[in-house]
């Protein structure tokens, strides 16, 4: 029921998109994570469809996404997207997010965008991401530092150096 409410108060709210993280059900000592108070489960094909459903027309992103079978189960559950990532490592055992890439964007095709996350540093790390099938590059934690550092303006700077990167190794 919370996640329903959830999805109605964005939907309220004019939310361009919504999205869900899947890759987070438990904490390091096996047993389910709590997360600002509310305890993490993981989901199945019927739930996630049925989120889904609920946000009607709004894209509906699936985050967590490390196999093209659950790729192709996310296509199938009407998600508009998925995140292809693996917590930033906070599973250690699990496939960094660029070694399944190629093998998902095979799966889904262009039948639903890719977005991409964990490791991204760079902007050569962004054209790796984007050579083997993504459509789109995650910067969170790349921003943390300089976000704590110097505000708005470190983050900017972090960004415009990124996009110099990346426009350098395209043009070679």
């Amino acid at each position: 029921e919370d996640v329903f409410a959830r999805i109605k108060k964005a939907k309220d709210l004019g939310v361009f998109a919504l999205g869900m993280d899947i890759d987070h059900a438990y904490n390091g000592n096996g047993g389910y994570d709590v997360v600002c108070g509310l305890p993490m489960k993981p989901k199945s094909f019927d739930e996630i469809k049925s989120f889904i459903e609920a946000a009607g027309d709004t894209p509906f992103v699936i985050k967590g996404v490390l196999s093209p079978e659950d790729a192709v189960k996310c296509m199938e559950a009407g998600a508009s997207g998925i995140v292809v990532s693996h917590h930033h490592g906070i599973m250690p055992y699990s496939v960094p997010p660029l070694m399944g890439l190629p093998e998902i964007k095979e799966g889904v095709g262009d039948k639903m965008k890719i977005f991409v996350d964990c490791g991204i540093e760079s902007g050569m790390d962004c054209y790796k991401a984007l050579a083997l099938g993504a459509d789109m590059v995650l910067l969170g934690r790349a921003l943390m530092g300089p976000l704590k550092e110097n505000g708005a303006e470190g983050v900017s700077e972090k960004i415009l150096a990124m996009n110099g990167e990346l426009r350098s190794i395209m043009a070679r």
